[in-house]
């Protein structure tokens, strides 16, 4: 995100490591403005997109699907990762095509809101979980300030950092609102240092330890 000499705030979005230049552009007058779900805003020149569904048959209007873009400015590919290139730059219809791995939709307005990362869905007893959408139903409740959810083998984990004593107050607002098999198994608070990054700063759940089944109360069942 970048401000402008005229102080308006423009947001360029390159989804993932596709393109040598920008894909999507939005203006906005600051931060504050930025709207949930987040907009990637519209195609640039020479840029075009398509939303998919896992069967790489375009979705309607207003429905979720993966981010596909092709155009003049695409990336030759990942730099000595011919397999990785392969998976992600596809040949369609005489042209190359980068598969984003990010989950958008066209809003009413015609531009792109970005919802989250197709890799951060997960299924468990036969149904899709947004594990996104499960950690911003957690850092919204009052005392929490980050949290991450992730599978630890087949079992649903949340850790968060928050304010000490929030944790049953917390899950007693969360839960209801989740069907059975979103509800995370194990719950834990942890520091901050206790959530390890990857060299890019992200977070490195392979990395996340699953929290334990019972100690001193802190977690759940």
């Amino acid at each position: 995100m970048k401000k402008t000499r005229s102080g308006n705030v423009r947001d360029a979005v390159t989804p993932a490591a596709d393109a040598d230049v920008f894909t999507a552009v939005f203006h906005t007058d600051g931060a504050y403005d930025v709207p949930d779900p987040i907009l990637i805003g519209t195609p640039v020149c020479g840029t075009d997109v398509r939303i998919v569904d896992e069967d790489d048959r375009p979705v309607p209007p207003g429905a979720v699907g993966e981010l596909r873009t092709t155009g003049w400015g695409l990336a030759e590919g990942y730099v000595g990762d011919p397999e990785r290139t392969a998976l992600s730059f596809t040949e369609r219809a005489g042209e190359r095509e980068y598969r984003t791995g990010d989950l958008v939709r066209w809003g009413a307005d015609g531009r792109l809101r970005f919802l989250g990362r197709a890799d951060r869905q997960v299924k468990i007893a036969g149904h899709r979980v947004e594990l996104v959408d499960l950690e911003r139903r957690i850092k919204e409740r009052a005392g929490v300030l980050d949290a991450v959810v992730f599978l630890a083998g087949d079992r649903l984990c949340a850790a968060i950092k928050a304010e000490d004593g929030v944790l049953a107050e917390v899950r007693a607002e969360v839960e209801p609102g989740l069907a059975a098999y979103e509800r995370p198994q194990r719950w834990r608070i942890v520091a901050l240092a206790e959530i390890p990054t990857s060299p890019h700063g992200k977070v490195d759940r392979a990395a996340l330890p699953a929290p334990p089944r019972r100690r001193s109360g802190v977690v759940g069942r």
